[in-house]
């Protein structure tokens, strides 16, 4: 599903009930998206959810349990301040890009992750935390810090 530069979306609605085999949502540069609906963290066959440049995110689902997602980029969402919780162990996530956002800290169940390869993550305007829990992530071959990261 790509909605790629559309203007007019500021909240993604509910997807699960109308798509719920979808495998790629694209929502780059959707400047006006604020909120992603939820329920849509329970996409279980999405593998690829592109959110790059959307720049008035603020609210993503508060936990998201996508056992078939490999790659979520969060790139430049400048007002994105909290990162989802993780409940369950996400082993297909290999690429996960959290550079140039607002998040401060990381919740423990980061290390719920375990199978992530790549991780882009941090900020020249804001101090972001590590969780002790990284250190959980094995095969984390690629780790990129962008500006102001500590490890706690």
């Amino acid at each position: 599903m790509n909605f790629q530069s559309c203007q007019y979306i500021r909240e993604l609605p509910d997807l699960l009930i109308a798509t719920p085999n979808i495998k790629q949502l694209n929502l780059r540069e959707c400047m006006k998206l604020v909120k992603v609906h939820d329920s849509n963290g329970c996409l279980e066959k999405l593998e690829s959810w592109d959110l790059t440049g959307c720049v008035e995110l603020q609210i993503l689902p508060s936990s998201i349990m996508m056992k078939s997602l490999k790659f979520l980029i969060l790139y430049e969402c400048n007002s994105f301040e909290s990162f989802l919780d993780i409940p369950q162990e996400m082993e297909n996530l290999k690429f996960l890009s959290l550079a140039y956002i607002a998040i401060r800290e990381l919740p423990s169940s980061f290390g719920n992750l375990t199978r992530l390869e790549r991780l882009d993550i941090g900020s020249y305007f804001y101090l972001c935390h590590l969780p002790s829990s990284i250190y959980k992530l094995q095969y984390l071959r690629k780790l990129i810090l962008h500006g102001n990261v500590h490890s706690q």
